[in-house]
């Protein structure tokens, strides 16, 4: 397995309560799958996002 890390950008839409913010970033990782993995834990961890409260809408290579 290649322990290259490749990029992705990706839209998503955070839902707290009433309320829902469209939000983009890039995200990095070994494939699509740990990239968006390693996202949603960091949205855990850093900002107190469950993994439900983020519906992602579109994501790209770059």
């Amino acid at each position: 397995m290649s322990s290259v890390k490749k990029s992705w950008f990706v839209k998503f839409i955070v839902k707290k309560g009433e309320k829902a913010v469209e939000m983009s970033l890039p995200i990095h990782g070994e494939n699509a799958t740990r990239a968006l993995n390693d996202f949603f834990d960091e949205q855990s961890a850093r900002h107190g996002i469950l993994r439900s409260d983020i519906n992602v809408t579109a994501m790209n290579a770059v």
